[in-house]
């Protein structure tokens, strides 16, 4: 997981080269560095389900488009 409370980078990860946060990563840098469990339906890859490294269930992440949107304001 990335991002960066000091440069206000939202919290996110990169899947094929595509940022995908939700309202509850994004704001949650404590995971940041951590590794995910990531579900993707290949006939829908707008969505993303993520879990905790243990297994539990974490939240449905989005697709983001790049720039200033994936920053805190």
């Amino acid at each position: 997981m990335q991002g960066n409370s000091k440069t206000g980078k939202r919290s996110h990860i990169n899947y094929e080269g595509v940022p995908y946060t939700s309202t509850l990563l994004a704001r949650n840098y404590s995971l940041v560095g951590e590794k995910l469990i990531v579900e993707v339906n290949i006939d829908d890859i707008s969505t993303l389900k993520a879990y905790l490294s243990d297994g539990q269930e974490l939240d449905y992440l989005k697709a983001k488009g790049g720039g200033e949107e994936n920053r805190i304001l």
